[in-house]
């Protein structure tokens, strides 16, 4: 009986442990995030018939490997797309205050 408190109180005592290191590096994550700030690039990839879409399609898994994603496509008639590509970037710079506009 002692036996089977004693590795209960250690799974407890294990799950606690791993509960609280699992929080802090959680906080020091965010912390390194809060120095940026995340911006939008928007990119227009044009199909104009769906030949060209057999052949431009390394192309886009290229755009794809860096990041970009289709946002919205678009049917331009006459078998035209359109496709509306968008990647998500991470900035360091630090947005201009009000009050720093106002002191230069």
């Amino acid at each position: 009986m002692i036996e089977i408190l004693a590795n209960l109180l250690s799974t407890i005592l294990t799950i606690v442990v791993v509960v609280l290191v699992a929080q802090w590096l959680d906080c020091s994550h965010r912390k390194k995030l809060e120095q940026y700030h995340i911006t939008y690039e928007y990119r227009w990839f044009s199909l104009t018939s769906p030949y060209s879409f057999h052949h431009r399609m390394a192309e886009l898994k290229d755009l794809g490997d860096e990041g970009w994603e289709v946002a919205a496509s678009m049917n331009h008639g006459d078998n035209r797309i359109g496709l509306l590509l968008k990647r998500e970037t991470l900035h360091t710079s630090k947005k201009q205050n009000k009050e720093d506009d106002s002191n230069n």
